[in-house]
């Protein structure tokens, strides 16, 4: 049953957390990644086509390009990727990959994904965005215990705030008019009329005001939410590293 994200989102803080952990030995991203610690391997998309095989748009840019392809083109299975661009700095692959368990443990559980994936040198960042409880269960599981799995960045996840599209266009024009400067470079009155002469659309100085406050508290909610950052940082990057 999918929990109802707002739900959610009362009982648990939104973070944004930066994981780093090893590629296993064996998997073709580490043994190409650390034979090339000069190149940055990034995955762009990343999608399961079934419970055994994934799907992913690789971009792989740093020196010795050619030195890597060639090596790749002869080991790896023709049939499964193809190559989309190939310039002297930079390579656009899409490959088909076996055992997508990344994506089953982190995308399973309902979390965002921010791409790109960076691998070098055999070790994987990611960055996800999820309630922090979900993040709790993805990596207490014992398939991570192995990885090396650390944490270095943890932040209350800041949403924009949710503004309609009219509240869009006043906040706009209010800023274009000096209506937040001290003093106003415009009164109300000049911004209703100049609003109706921009955008053809009637409003009193009344309204006007009404919206500017409602969009002010939108804004004020907004920072309030996030201004426990650093303590969401030391927190969590503290308690998950000393778990895992």
């Amino acid at each position: 049953m999918v929990e109802n994200f707002e739900d959610i989102h009362r009982t648990t803080p939104i973070v944004s957390t930066q994981v780093h952990f090893s590629v296993p030995k064996e998997r073709w991203l580490s043994i190409y990644s650390r034979k090339y610690p000069q190149l940055q391997f990034e995955i762009v998309s990343l999608l399961s086509i079934t419970q055994d095989q994934g799907n992913c748009l690789l971009q792989i840019k740093g020196t010795k390009l050619s030195s890597f392809f060639r090596e790749f083109s002869k080991e790896f299975d023709s049939t499964k990727y193809q190559l989309i661009l190939h310039e002297k700095n930079e390579i656009l692959m899409n490959i088909i990959f076996d055992s997508p368990w990344v994506i089953w443990s982190i995308i399973g559980p309902q979390v965002i994904i921010i791409y790109p994936i960076i691998i070098q040198n055999g070790t994987i960042t990611i960055e996800l965005i999820a309630p922090r409880r979900k993040i709790e269960e993805i990596f207490c599981k014992p398939i991570w215990k192995k990885l090396q799995i650390k944490f270095t960045v943890a932040r209350k996840y800041c949403g924009s705030p949710s503004l309609n599209i009219h509240q869009k266009e006043i906040l706009l024009k209010a800023m274009d008019f000096g209506l937040f400067d001290i003093p106003r470079k415009k009164s109300l009155t000049d911004a209703t009329r100049l609003l109706e002469e921009e955008t053809g659309k009637k409003i009193s100085v009344s309204a006007l005001s009404e919206n500017i406050r409602r969009i002010s508290k939108r804004l004020a909610e907004c920072y309030l939410n996030c201004r426990d950052t650093d303590e969401v940082e030391a927190d969590f990057v503290k308690q998950f590293n000393n778990l895992i």
